[in-house]
């Protein structure tokens, strides 16, 4: 009974700073006494609103954010269903303090749902992709994000077999995937030849859109070599 007492004390409490912090109270008070309601009972963290978002980055910022706080929060975060900027930056913060798995599998799946596709972004994919995490969508949104020089250092091998059967790139990111397993891949091998067919049949199709660039000219030679011409 005494314990039951305390959950439903704690509650009401962070109910209370929540409120509180609707009035304009001292920030930093509040914070601190909002968190320590997830510190006595993790489960009052139930939403990622700004409210939430601030407490968190307040505890990472002072040192004072446990894992298990933090697993929290990428556990409600992977099920959000909009993209918070705010959020994806607390979540950053707080992956370098915690590199955990199930944190970077949160940062990469609200950056997708988000449909984030900046620069910026492809080092979390690239991670993930590294990590082996399984992420939906993640090898797609890892060549979206991809630099189009990215020719000489040989893609993670797990991108090249998932999309070895085909895919629904943008023409030019498609481009990119070929262009990096003619340079880096052996001919004879097993992986190049899964590709054979459809990189001569994109170099053909590209044809009329041919824009000079280093990438369709490794492209289109290729193609000349393996078609005999």
């Amino acid at each position: 009974m005494t314990l039951i007492r305390n959950i439903k004390t704690t509650a009401k409490n962070y109910r209370f700073w929540n409120a509180t912090a609707r009035n304009g109270a001292n920030q930093v008070i509040l914070y601190w006494q909002a968190y320590r309601c997830f510190l006595e009972k993790p489960t009052c963290l139930k939403k990622l609103s700004a409210f939430e978002v601030q407490i968190l980055n307040f505890a990472q910022k002072h040192g004072i954010l446990t894992k298990e706080i933090a697993l929290y929060m990428a556990n409600l975060a992977s099920q959000q269903r909009t993209y918070d900027k705010n959020l994806d930056v607390v979540m950053q913060k707080v992956y370098r303090i915690f590199p955990d798995p199930q944190i970077l599998t949160a940062i990469c799946t609200h950056l997708i749902r988000g449909n984030r596709t900046t620069p910026e972004c492809f080092k979390w994919y690239a991670l993930a992709v590294k990590e082996d995490l399984k992420i939906a969508q993640l090898f797609e949104y890892y060549m979206m994000t991809v630099d189009d020089k990215y020719l000489d250092r040989q893609f993670p091998k797990s991108v090249l077999l998932y999309f070895r059967h085909g895919n629904t790139l943008e023409y030019k990111k498609a481009a990119v995937l070929y262009a990096n397993l003619i340079n880096c891949e052996e001919e004879s091998s097993e992986l190049y030849s899964a590709y054979r067919e459809q990189m001569e049949r994109f170099a053909w199709m590209q044809l009329l859109r041919i824009e000079g660039s280093m990438i369709f000219c490794i492209l289109f030679t290729n193609a000349a070599v393996l078609s005999g011409i």
